[in-house]
């Protein structure tokens, strides 16, 4: 699977590192450079698809106001794009090594749907990306004379899924349901340079991707209305495909060049979850959602997602002489058996309402904790605007 070049020590070297795992391997271990401790993965925040739900703390992902968690969704016909603005800051790599620089933030694509009325359906094209995670980032590790060899480090990563659906929903009386069929597409890549004087430094480099078709389900109860007292609630489920990804390492050390091919199995799972919204007074509306999914284990690289739990609640003052829209929340995420297993959400935005237009601004910010590691952070700026037609 491997071929190396150059002389019979360094084909030696090379043998030595495959079996230490540094090279292109079929085994059950993490492939290098993911085995480097560098990225989250295999863990897996959920990212706002909208302004809405980014200012809404992702309380309202179920409630079924947009079709990205419920399918059962009746928006007015509209069509929504949302585009966002990622900043991580890794505190934990910034604390164990020094002259430490990350890229400031990333520009990259939200969310978008359609929706349709047909009859006594509706018919609503979406496209989302509920994992987006990107990184760049470098800094001088180890000390001379240290246990660890002092080296120069670049890493750069981005871990996302793109999820296309397109969902069907009916009403009966305050009631409704929905169904939709999806498209998941999962694409990783994780790329390590390494400046050190040894004899395996230099690129490390790996990427993988692959898709594959599920669905969900979901209903919703109620309606808001500009009025005290009025209660809207929404639920849903969602099969997620087993993924099999195919990718490529590829290795340009000082030793010898290596490519190679792997193949892992990200398993089947499911994913539910449920909102409510609850008006106090005609300008003010709370909001509090609960869900997760189950654990998925990553078959060929030795690892898993656990379980996931999400919670969050929030708030929302609009005064219908006004244009304007004041949203906030504050929540949290546990997900089990990954390196960042539990994370603070607070969530703050502002939308304007035009005469056949809208324009929604929110903010999440996660806090994450990493064990025996300071705090680190991952903020999301979300745009969307919709118009209607």
């Amino acid at each position: 699977m491997n071929r190396a070049k150059g002389s019979p020590v360094r084909s030696a070297l090379l043998l030595a590192l495959l079996a230490s795992g540094f090279l292109p391997s079929r085994t059950g271990s993490q492939p290098s450079p993911l085995d480097s401790g560098l990225w989250a993965f295999p863990g897996a925040a959920t990212a706002p698809a909208s302004g809405i739900s980014a200012a809404r703390a992702l309380s309202d992902r179920w409630l079924g106001e947009q079709p990205f968690d419920n399918p059962a969704a009746a928006p007015a016909r509209s069509v929504v794009v949302a585009g966002v603005l990622e900043r991580l800051s890794r505190q934990d790599l910034r604390s164990d090594n020094r002259h430490f620089e990350e890229e400031a933030a990333f520009i990259d694509f939200g969310g978008a749907w359609v929706a349709v009325p047909i009859g006594a359906f509706r018919l609503t094209p979406y496209c989302y990306q509920p994992l987006l995670r990107l990184e760049d980032n470098a800094f001088s590790r180890g000390e001379v004379g240290g246990p660890v060899q002092p080296a120069q480090i670049q890493s750069n990563g981005s871990s996302r899924e793109l999820r296309a659906g397109l969902a069907v929903s009916s009403g009966w009386g305050r009631a409704r349901a929905g169904i939709a069929v999806e498209w998941t597409r999962r694409s990783d890549v994780y790329e390590v340079v390494e400046q050190s004087g040894s004899p395996d430094q230099g690129l490390r480099h790996l990427d993988f991707s692959g898709g594959a078709a599920g669905g969900q389900a979901g209903f919703t109860w109620g309606q808001d209305r500009l009025e005290p007292h009025a209660f809207s609630a929404g639920a849903s489920v969602r099969f997620v495909p087993a993924l099999t990804v195919d990718g490529t390492q590829r290795f340009e050390l000082l030793s010898g060049d290596s490519v190679g091919t792997l193949r892992a199995d990200h398993a089947s799972g499911f994913e539910l979850g449920a909102s409510a919204g609850y008006r106090i007074q005609p300008t003010f509306r709370v909001f509090a959602g609960v869900g997760g999914r189950t654990a998925r284990d990553w078959n060929g690289f030795g690892v898993k997602s656990g379980p996931e739990l999400q919670w969050s609640v929030a708030g929302e003052f609009h005064d219908a002489r006004d244009p304007w829209t004041l949203r906030f929340g504050a929540g949290q995420d546990h997900e089990r058996d990954v390196a960042e297993g539990r994370s603070g959400l607070i969530g703050l935005g502002l939308g304007w309402k035009l005469d056949h237009s809208a324009i929604d601004v929110g903010i999440l910010h996660r806090n994450i904790d990493r064990s025996d590691h300071p705090t680190s952070f991952d903020d999301r700026l979300v745009i969307s605007v919709a118009a209607d037609f």
